[in-house]
């Protein structure tokens, strides 16, 4: 049965439905002059070529509604991202490459008519378009009409995460069509707004709800050479933010040559202890649940799984991301998510953008030094936790640290110790209301236990 993806009702003219459970994406006779120029020009296989677009495939068999339009079967992105959960260089990297697709686009007469950070994903470690559609034949001496776009979905919140504060990433939640350039200007301090590039694509840009480039009228030309100098210009303007993390106690947690928590042998073994499960339950789909700087996320990738590494610290998840390796970033994709928080679903009827849980199927859920968090700093009960990874995961490996450990006794020094339940008894007996208990080893050298746990039939 068709069945219409909800966050493509907008556009009529390519959007996407299920069938039997696989993607496609149904073009409109109206846009099929747009769609065979991008596949005759060259230009596809050139995007492709260059790991820019998401490949696809022309499905026969299914008839499109329309006579006249065609039906595609894009190669499926194994897991949904968008840009508010994404770090600093993670956006700042979608941004150079929707730039680097319409510098290539207007090579073969065509040019981006969106320029949404919705429209691209991380495919493989690397920001690709996922919207086939939105390029569209380049029209002569017109100015480019996602330029508005492409400021208020990359400009705008690289320079105010940059330059203001990074958690502000999530205005991108709250503005889903991008940050207007009118609340840039007010959030970026006023020596950033001096910078040449800022000061034009943003300042300028914004003065008004039209765009300098868009009042143009209509018998003023807008020359080839000026958009492509201005495309050039963005993409010196994106090259030139920089953010840089905070050390905070979470970014260089797993860098410190000495730990409070583990001494070094401790560390060798806990390793060693979820590579035994790893290998014991050969995952394919990991959710690694503050994940930190991604050791257990890459351990997991290294033995074949495919890995959500998230973590709260935007500083640690930048870290993550721009410290792997070319092949690590095609099996681990790490995101700023909080667990006790997560992702809602927002825009219409809170569906266009489905929900992080909503996105996620993991066969094992890895929650390492992160329980304790979970309960006293966070306040929610054994018991809420262990039914909400029994909905989430078949395979749970989580790591108990007791009330003796220094970690947690600084927790609770800073409230009061209501936790009564909080033991490993406790604990045990919770859990295995949902989980049979695989395997429980202590951590050489240390107060702390890993289990291992998997879910009962119900």
């Amino acid at each position: 049965m068709k069945r219409n993806h909800p966050s493509s009702f907008k556009d009529p003219s390519g959007y996407i439905f299920t069938h039997k459970s696989r993607l496609y994406r149904e073009i409109d006779p109206s846009c099929m002059n747009q769609y065979n120029h991008l596949m005759t020009s060259g230009l596809y296989h050139r995007l492709l070529k260059e790991s820019l677009l998401i490949p696809h495939r022309e499905n026969h068999t299914l008839k499109p509604e329309k006579p006249g339009g065609k039906i595609i079967e894009p190669t499926r992105i194994p897991y949904i991202s968008y840009p508010y959960e994404w770090s600093f260089s993670q956006l700042k990297d979608a941004a150079l490459a929707t730039l680097k697709i319409q510098t290539i686009a207007l090579e073969y007469g065509m040019s981006l008519r969106d320029a949404s950070g919705f429209n691209i994903q991380f495919y493989q470690g690397i920001p690709v378009l996922i919207d086939t559609l939105s390029l569209g034949e380049y029209e002569k001496g017109k100015p480019w009409v996602a330029y508005r776009q492409f400021c208020e979905h990359f400009l705008a919140p690289l320079t105010i995460t940059a330059y203001t504060n990074i958690h502000l990433s999530f205005l991108l939640a709250k503005f889903g069509d991008g940050i207007p350039l009118d609340v840039a200007r007010q959030l970026i301090p006023w020596y950033r707004k001096i910078q040449p590039g800022i000061f034009f694509h943003i300042v300028l840009h914004g003065q008004n709800q039209q765009s300098s480039l868009q009042s143009i009228p209509s018998s003023q030309q807008f020359s080839l050479p000026a958009l492509k100098g201005l495309v050039a210009s963005l993409e010196a303007t994106v090259q030139s933010i920089l953010w840089h993390p905070d050390t905070t106690q979470w970014s260089s947690y797993s860098t410190q040559k000495t730990h409070t928590s583990y001494v070094p042998s401790a560390l060798r073994d806990k390793e060693r202890i979820v590579e035994t499960y790893l290998k014991k339950i050969h995952p394919s789909v990991v959710l690694d649940i503050g994940a930190n700087s991604g050791v257990y996320s890459k351990l997991a990738a290294n033995l074949g799984s495919s890995v959500l590494s998230i973590d709260t610290d935007p500083s640690v998840v930048e870290y993550q991301y721009t410290n792997m390796s070319k092949e690590e970033r095609k099996q681990i994709l790490p995101l700023c998510v909080d667990i006790v928080n997560p992702t809602p679903g927002v825009g219409w009827k809170n569906e266009e953008r489905l929900p992080f849980l909503g996105r996620i199927t993991p066969d094992c859920i890895m929650a390492l030094a992160v329980l304790h968090h979970l309960v006293i700093k966070q306040g929610v009960p054994l018991k809420n936790l262990a039914q909400f990874f029994a909905l989430s995961t078949q395979w749970l490996i989580i790591e108990f640290v007791p009330k003796t450990d220094p970690h947690v006794q600084s927790l609770l020094r800073v409230r009061q110790d209501i936790f009564s339940d909080y033991t490993p008894s406790q604990f045990e007996a919770v859990f295995r209301t949902y989980f049979t208990v695989v395997s429980s080893q202590k951590i050489q050298h240390s107060q702390r236990t890993l289990y291992l746990f998997k879910r009962k039939h119900t």
